[in-house]
């Protein structure tokens, strides 16, 4: 535990328990993109540090107060796969999942959602972490949401971290099938940014 940066993650697990509603979900999926093209920013202060700090932010909450299954797919420097199961024990082994995984990967978010979608169906629930600019992960959403799956997006504003690539137009797209998406930028107060786009989706 002490090897991790969850600089907001003690803070975050009460705010958030209200706001990322699983309705009648029977398994939650925490899908954290490792992809080493898309991310920017350094250290702490970087595109994957902050999507792991809120990944572990969500299985904490989940598994803690909810008691829901979580299971964690990220498609690093290899495929860290846990299936989704309760537990103190579920909740170390997501933080020594991360704790070993470096963005180093080289499969898009598209291909990892194609390959891991039998896993899910009516009763399974995503939060995809990503700050990937492609197309063509919003439209694989829009087809698993077609089939009953529940899914809601944190996306990260690349250019705020000094990255080359514009996640806007998926923002709009995300929100404009109605997905419910978090933007999210360096420097953020993670707990307040998210209430406040919680607030601009519900209206």
């Amino acid at each position: 535990y002490k090897r991790q940066h969850w600089n907001s993650t003690a803070r975050m697990v009460k705010l958030m328990s209200k706001d990322f509603d699983l309705g009648r979900s029977g398994e939650l999926w925490v899908i954290i993109d490792m992809e080493h093209e898309i991310q920017a920013g350094e250290l702490d202060e970087s595109t994957d540090e902050y999507s792991v700090t809120l990944g572990a932010s969500l299985a904490k909450m989940y598994l803690e107060e909810a008691t829901v299954p979580v299971g964690l797919i990220a498609y690093g420097n290899k495929r860290f796969f846990i299936e989704a199961e309760t537990g103190v024990g579920q909740f170390n082994r997501i933080l020594d999942y991360l704790a070993m995984s470096k963005a180093e990967g080289s499969t898009p978010i598209e291909t990892v959602l194609a390959a891991e979608e039998p896993l899910w169906d009516s009763r399974s629930a995503l939060i995809v972490l990503t700050s990937s600019p492609r197309k063509d992960w919003v439209f694989a959403l829009g087809e698993l949401i077609g089939r009953g799956v529940k899914t809601s997006v944190i996306l990260m504003d690349t250019q705020s971290f000094d990255g080359q690539y514009d996640t806007d137009s998926n923002f709009e797209n995300l929100h404009s099938s109605g997905i419910p998406t978090y933007k999210i930028r360096r420097g953020d107060d993670l707990v307040a940014k998210l209430n406040q786009g919680i607030r601009n989706v519900r209206d």
